[in-house]
């Protein structure tokens, strides 16, 4: 009884934090899109040499 509380409770927990893990890389990867779309933009077609898109890629 007390073994499935514990084994309901874990299962809970993991969807959990596979929910929030999948809702951070996917913002991290949107990040990383839009970086370097605007890296290619800033570079080849307006030529704005902005500071941004070079310094986000130190980090």
């Amino acid at each position: 009884m007390a073994l499935r509380r514990v084994e309901t409770t874990a299962a809970m927990i993991s969807r959990s934090l596979n929910w929030l893990v999948e809702r951070v890389i996917a913002v991290l990867m949107l990040a990383l899109v839009l970086d370097v779309w605007l890296g290619v933009i800033d570079r080849y077609i307006f030529h704005w040499q902005l500071p941004g898109p070079r310094s986000l890629r130190a980090i």
